[in-house]
């Protein structure tokens, strides 16, 4: 199996099994408050979403809605690879 990589901010792709310790663990907090943000718009998408009229605006809302939680899903699957790459390390 390929190493899975992580992209730093910088752009740069290196394997998560190259990464240090500290800094698996400040991704995983970085995701932590990622997912925080989306899950906070998503709320905050379906409560505006009661008020929309239309169709069309009902369309809109909806695939805003499926697109953050696909991120959602996406953040916390990488935060888990990274996690038990920590538990490997038995960190």
């Amino acid at each position: 199996m390929a190493d899975i990589k992580w992209t730093t901010k910088e752009g740069k792709k290196i394997p998560i099994s190259e990464m240090t310790n500290s800094h698996l663990q400040n991704c995983i907090k970085l995701l932590t408050r990622r997912m925080e943000e989306i899950q906070k718009a998503n709320r905050s998408t379906w409560g505006f979403a009661a008020c929309l009229q239309g169709e069309q605006a009902g369309y809109a809302m909806d695939a805003e809605i499926r697109n953050l939680e696909e991120q959602e899903e996406n953040i916390f699957n990488a935060r888990e690879t990274l996690q038990k790459e920590l538990d490997k390390r038995n960190v």
